[in-house]
């Protein structure tokens, strides 16, 4: 704009310079001018700056490459963390320099396979991103570090820039509660749905704080809301079975996981809460043709066929993965109660405890661990935790 502005204003002063007597000029200096700015006027103009959401300057120029991270982040916020990371890659293919695609990527991996392709070119791309994307891409690559400081210096500046911003609180929320600091994560999801009532996914998430410190009630009527809002979600069909396991109504999570599956015969969670019922209920022929259906854990399926030192075996490999993060401890801790191993068991919560895992939020209200809950070591956990 500012070359046109510039332009023309020389064809003024051309035309100014050929009126007080260089007449001889005017017709050739005149056309130039014309047919630079002209030119100008032609030129294709630069790509519109894209929106996240509609209000989060990004660095793509694609709509697809935007869109696409639109869709893997609700699928992230609905626990669809497969598809959350193939859309993610799938904008990288299209943008090999969004910054933020390759922080969504290796954000929603972080729970299972960390993507440290992905989390080393979000570390290189984000210097280059709007001062927004860069921040929120600097969080979810710091919240991936054993140093959790950065990770929280970042957060409190990403909530201080975009405070309303509903798909932040609840990436600082669910976070917070990951790293057990649930009064500040209740605060931001409540924040969120006081921007946006209709925001199911965060209707969702409260629904499972509320379930691990036991308000059962409460969780039901996030989960009716959230189902309401958005009745294709089945994410929040399986935390109904989750808060049915969590009421011990094992037969309502076998009915519920049956819903589940008729909505959607392959959806790999249905069978998980399926075969959960069964396993409680010791229905171990039904749990079989669960695990026929997709293949539960190698541990269980151990148990299940009355196989002990196998399932010792297969817990012993587990200890033997938590230092590269292949394992849990929380997975080790699990696996020794059902082995009826009281001491080992507990020796692993205090190390998930140290761990900050995740799974470990819900020991409270888990019926897996009866066996060891009235263990003042447990109890100890548990008044730790807060829940």
């Amino acid at each position: 704009m500012q070359r046109i502005v510039k332009t023309v204003m020389l064809a003024v002063i051309l035309l100014g310079w050929a009126r007080s007597g260089a007449a001889q000029s005017k017709p050739a200096r005149l056309e130039e001018a014309r047919s630079v700015t002209k030119d100008a006027a032609e030129r294709p103009a630069a790509p519109a700056a894209q929106l996240l959401f509609g209000a989060l300057p990004l660095s793509t120029p694609s709509l697809e490459a935007r869109t696409l991270i639109e869709k893997s982040l609700a699928d992230y916020e609905n626990v669809m963390l497969d598809e959350s990371i193939a859309e993610a890659k799938k904008a990288t293919e299209i943008d090999p320099q969004f910054a933020l695609a390759y922080g969504l990527w290796s954000f929603a991996a972080r729970r299972d396979e960390p993507a440290s392709s992905a989390l080393a070119k979000a570390t290189a791309l984000a210097a280059n991103a709007p001062p927004d994307e860069q921040l929120l891409v600097r969080w979810m690559v710091a919240t991936q570090s054993s140093d959790l400081l950065p990770a929280i210096s970042l957060m409190n500046d990403l909530l201080k820039r975009l405070p309303n911003n509903e798909h932040v609180l609840y990436l600082a929320g669910e976070w917070l509660y990951f790293q057990q600091d649930y009064e500040r994560s209740r605060k931001l999801f409540e924040k969120a749905l006081q921007l946006n009532p209709s925001y199911a996914s965060a209707h969702q998430y409260y629904a499972l704080g509320l379930m691990a410190h036991g308000r059962f009630s409460e969780a039901r009527e996030q989960l009716e809301t959230a189902r309401r809002l958005d009745p294709l979600a089945l994410i929040v069909d399986v935390d109904a079975a989750v808060l049915l396991k969590f009421e011990r109504n094992y037969d309502g999570v076998v009915a519920q996981s049956q819903r589940i599956l008729q909505m959607d015969p392959n959806f790999q969670l249905g069978y998980s809460m399926l075969a959960s019922g069964y396993f409680c209920e010791h229905r171990w022929e039904e749990w079989r043709a669960a695990d026929a259906k997709l293949p539960q854990e190698a541990f269980r399926r151990a148990l299940v066929d009355g196989h002990a030192e196998e399932a010792r075996r297969i817990m012993n490999q587990r200890i033997a993965e938590v230092p590269s993060g292949l394992s849990r401890p929380y997975d080790v801790a699990y696996d020794a109660v059902l082995l009826g191993d009281r001491d080992l068991a507990l020796e692993w919560l205090e190390k998930s405890y140290q761990n900050r895992d995740y799974w470990l939020l819900f020991i409270r209200v888990e019926p897996e661990m009866d066996p060891v809950r009235s263990d003042p070591r447990f109890q100890a956990i548990v008044r730790r935790l807060g829940v």
